[in-house]
């Protein structure tokens, strides 16, 4: 067995070791999947929010799934601006904007259970013709 080179203060296992998740093999933990640094840990951290004196306290295992819920809130927030931004061009190509208290009260559930499939093909021309369709 050779002997070990020089520790370079790296949280995480050098590359040929078995690093699991963070070997830097890539899949689902791919943004943190290269080798940090203390310093690079505590950074990440802070830009997450985390306070200094907090990331001092906590273990490697509660950093990264603190740093995973903030990168999946990160992530939702994109998905809501593009949901938004494709809605409001969707709209902007309409003649006539449809009522907002329907679409409202579909999203929150309201009546689902009082509409018959008349009603529903009422809503579907409705739509349609409201975004322009014969």
């Amino acid at each position: 067995m050779a002997p070990r080179e020089k520790d370079d203060g790296a949280l995480l296992p050098d590359a040929g070791e078995d690093g699991g998740p963070y070997d830097g093999a890539g899949g689902s933990d791919a943004s943190v999947a290269r080798v940090l640094t203390i310093e690079g840990w505590r950074d990440l951290a802070l830009d997450a929010g985390i306070p200094e004196t907090v990331f001092w306290r906590q273990t490697q295992r509660e950093t990264v799934a603190h740093l995973r819920a903030d990168a999946n809130e990160q992530r939702r927030a994109y998905e809501l601006a593009l949901f938004a931004a494709w809605h409001v061009e969707a709209f902007a190509r309409c003649e006539r904007l449809p009522e907002l208290a329907p679409l409202m009260a579909q999203i929150r559930g309201e009546n689902a259970d009082e509409q018959d499939a008349e009603d529903q093909m009422n809503a579907a021309r409705a739509i349609a013709a409201s975004f322009g369709a014969v």
